[in-house]
Parts: C-alpha cells; sequence; structure tokens
C-alpha cells in the first residue's frame, strides 16, 4: 500500500507500507492490504505505520483519510 501525508504546506510520500493505524473521531482503526474504500474524519492522535518491519509514528492534530485501491491519503495540518 502506499502511504501519502498531505498538509498545507507539502506533500510527503511514505511509499510502500503494510499497516496503517489511524485514530479514528469514534475509536482507532487499521488499514490493510485490499481494505475496501473508506473515507474517514480523523481525532487528534498518531498515525502510525509500518514499513520494512519498523513501526513509524506521526503526530496529527486531526484531519481526514482516504483509503482506495491500496492507497492511503491522509489529509491533516
Amino acid at each position: 500500500m502506499e502511504l501519502i501525508i498531505t498538509t498545507p504546506q507539502h506533500s510527503q510520500v511514505l511509499g510502500e507500507v503494510t499497516k496503517v493505524y489511524l485514530p479514528g473521531m469514534v475509536t482507532p482503526f487499521t488499514v490493510l492490504h485490499n481494505h475496501g474504500p473508506l473515507m474517514s474524519v480523523l481525532a487528534k492522535g498518531q498515525v502510525k505505520y509500518e514499513k520494512d518491519n519498523t513501526l513509524y509514528t506521526i503526530d496529527i492534530t486531526g484531519g481526514v483519510v482516504e483509503v482506495l485501491s491500496n492507497r492511503i491519503v491522509v489529509i491533516t495540518d
């Protein structure tokens, strides 16, 4: 899956990841390979993703996410 983080300042393509953990407004959720299409509002928290068997973390203050065709786009400030 391809993960992209977009802010008003720039877009960062994080490349191929195996798993993404997102802070949903009601509850955190996980996106895996071949996940169904999804759009969701994100709460303040951490976006965590696994790449090359390593877990990375990015703090966000909220935003939205779109999951479509193994591409995950997080829009945050």
